[in-house]
């Protein structure tokens, strides 16, 4: 399974979260594959795209960070798969 995750970057925790992300490069668990991370230009929210079949390595992962960032989780299937199911439908 897919999940977006976004999450808004507050400027009184941006040091830091730069260190930790400097330091660790704020990647995921064993478990959890991360296929991107974006940063909106703004410096005011970021977007990570993660894939696991264990919804507790997002738990594990966003855990880590939860003293800095809040965030939010959305499942989310991507254009092939939502059209597969769509046509199972015959909508």
């Amino acid at each position: 399974m897919k999940y977006m995750i976004s999450f808004p970057l507050d400027s009184a925790t941006f040091k830091e979260r730069v260190k930790r992300f400097l330091e660790t490069g704020g990647v995921p668990p064993d478990g959890v594959k991360m296929l991107g991370r974006w940063h909106a230009l703004s410096g005011s929210e970021a977007f990570v795209l993660a894939e696991t079949d264990d919804p507790k390595g997002i738990y594990r992962w966003l855990a880590s960070w939860a003293d800095l960032i809040e965030f939010d989780v959305v499942p989310v299937l991507d254009d092939p798969d939502a059209a597969a199911i769509l046509q199972e439908l015959k909508l």
